[in-house]
């Protein structure tokens, strides 16, 4: 299947480099060109990775033989290009944000219904196997009444210039309460956020999202000096609790047991394993390619972007308020 990646700034290299591993692995599939608003970026790309073509005209892209294409460019323009993409018979894959507004996002969706196209969100989290494996011990009621998530990706780096944390970390996170829960939508969420360089860009949040019975609280940073490239998720139960690293692949289990009467932890059976380390990126672009050839859903659909895309404006417009917004 011939392919073509679309923005190939730091994060759509790494789509490059992937698919071209893949590539070298014997998949059905082709990276035949590489596109980038900067045609000197598209240029290096393409000759550092044996691509064959470069270009920074899309409708070059769309006018050749290509079957997919991979949606990395800036977030306020993937709903421009994505829907490009799929008026022009070609599926997609559109790195998270599907959008940046729930109304686009939506559009996005009904056009893959229409076309019958594939269209796949990089919400990369779902093929992380830490998190599978964390998902199969909630299945399992290992865990037993699931009481509250909290998740922290915590950096110290330079902000973006076009958006914050909350689209950048937090929808990653409302997208993994979602699929760890089962749950397409909390009841209500409520953000603080904060900015401290004289922008609107958000570098801190702490959102709390209720689910039913379940508690959910996302902490996402970029002004972490002393605690940073932390990435942890702890789900807490009734009967055990476990956190899982999405760095290290460490997945560490143990006995609870909460009520009105009882509040103990067995801290010395606790269980502490490694899953497989994966490429989480690697098994998105295997889902998309196997999607487009057999026409069914990707485990992150166009309806999984468009439901996070639709908490995290109600996320925003809860910093705006200053209290809690219902959802969806």
């Amino acid at each position: 299947m011939n392919i073509a990646v679309a923005g190939v700034g730091m994060w759509g290299e790494n789509h490059v480099k992937a698919l071209k591993s893949l590539e070298d692995e014997g998949y059905d599939v082709h990276l035949q060109i590489v596109l980038d608003a900067d045609l000197a970026r598209a240029k290096l790309i393409a000759e550092k990775y044996g691509v064959k073509q470069h270009t920074s005209d899309l409708e070059e892209v769309l006018r050749s033989d290509v079957k997919a294409i991979h949606v990395v460019t800036p977030p306020s323009t993937h709903y421009s290009v994505a829907s490009r993409c799929m008026k022009s018979g070609k599926h997609v894959l559109v790195e998270k944000p599907l959008a940046t507004s729930a109304a686009d996002a939506l559009k996005l969706v009904e056009l893959a219904e229409e076309t019958g196209l594939t269209l796949q969100v990089g919400h990369l989290f779902r093929y992380h196997s830490a998190v599978k494996e964390l998902k199969k011990l909630i299945g399992e009621d290992a865990l037993g009444r699931v009481l509250y998530l909290l998740v922290k990706r915590l950096d110290f780096r330079k902000p973006r210039e076009d958006s914050g944390v909350l689209w950048n970390l937090a929808i990653h996170d409302v997208d993994l309460f979602a699929y760890l829960l089962d749950k397409p939508f909390p009841t209500q969420v409520e953000t603080l956020a904060a900015n401290f360089f004289g922008s609107d860009i958000d570098v801190l949040t702490v959102l709390k999202a209720d689910y039913g019975e379940v508690f959910c609280l996302a902490y996402e940073s970029w002004v972490s000096p002393l605690d940073d490239k932390s990435r942890t998720l702890l789900a807490v139960g009734d009967k055990a609790s476990a956190l899982i690293d999405f760095i290290s692949f460490n997945v560490t289990l143990t006995s609870t047991a909460m009520s009105s009467k009882q509040f103990t932890i067995d801290t010395k059976n606790a269980k502490s394993y490694k899953v497989q380390e994966s490429e989480p990126l690697k098994t998105e672009i295997i889902d998309f390619l196997e999607c487009c050839k057999t026409g069914r859903k990707p485990v992150a659909d166009g309806e999984a972007g468009y439901r996070s895309v639709q908490v995290i404006e109600k996320a925003l417009k809860s910093v705006e308020l200053g209290r809690s917004v219902e959802c969806p």
